[in-house]
């Protein structure tokens, strides 16, 4: 009697999964994973096949700025092809829902989502890099609360000294670099590309060295 019983739960439970399967994979989308956190930002990502798509809901009491990227396919990379590309920049209200289709060419993409806590101090900002260097920063977008730049340096080459505002920065190559600061030695900025770093900001000229192409995207925050 008990194996009757034990055989006929067994056959249930094998019947059942795939239909167990079916419906968690046709309501599921990728969960965001946490990032980074301070006092200022709450940054999480999620990476999505193709054909899938996003939703997002800015938490009450903030506003986000939402960056979706393109990773890469499958094969070889050579320069200028990024290790991850810029497809979309979005600034959402607080409150405000965002779903994101699958991209048209049918590529994976990740989406990175910056949620802003509370405005930084305002910092001293003469010397702008989109003014003094547009060769090395491009304007992305902009409004009252941020400034999104896309920052490219070929191998070797060097910018001015210019003021940076507290940012995040989303590396799309490896970065072999080097920051001087006024009346400063150089200091080792290394990373791999997608990962996503915080910055107070301040006064400070970059240096790519020579080991790889330099690409990031940064989410400027505008003090009060």
């Amino acid at each position: 009697m008990n194996r009757f019983i034990y055989t006929f739960l067994a056959f249930a439970l094998l019947a059942s999964a795939p239909l167990l399967d079916h419906g968690q994979n046709a309501d599921s989308t990728p969960a965001a994973q946490p990032v980074l956190e301070n006092e200022y930002v709450r940054v999480t990502q999620a990476d999505f096949q193709a054909g899938e798509k996003s939703s997002f809901a800015v938490p009450k009491g903030r506003l986000a700025v939402l960056v979706r990227l393109r990773l890469p396919k499958p094969g070889p990379h050579t320069e200028p092809d990024l290790s991850l590309q810029v497809d979309r920049v979005l600034f959402l209200d607080e409150g405000e829902e965002m779903s994101l289709g699958h991209l048209q060419d049918g590529s994976a993409f990740r989406e990175v989502r910056i949620e802003l806590k509370k405005d930084p101090p305002a910092s001293l900002f003469e010397k702008d890099a989109v003014k003094l260097d547009p060769g090395h920063n491009i304007l992305v977008y902009e409004n009252d609360h941020v400034r999104v730049v896309q920052v490219h340096f070929p191998r070797g080459e060097q910018g001015p000294v210019v003021d940076k505002r507290p940012r995040v920065i989303i590396l799309l190559t490896d970065m072999h670099a080097q920051v001087v600061k006024p009346g400063g030695t150089p200091e080792p900025r290394d990373g791999t590309a997608g990962t996503i770093q915080w910055s107070l900001g301040g006064s400070q000229a970059t240096i790519n060295r020579h080991e790889s192409y330099l690409e990031n995207v940064v989410v400027e925050l505008k003090g009060r």
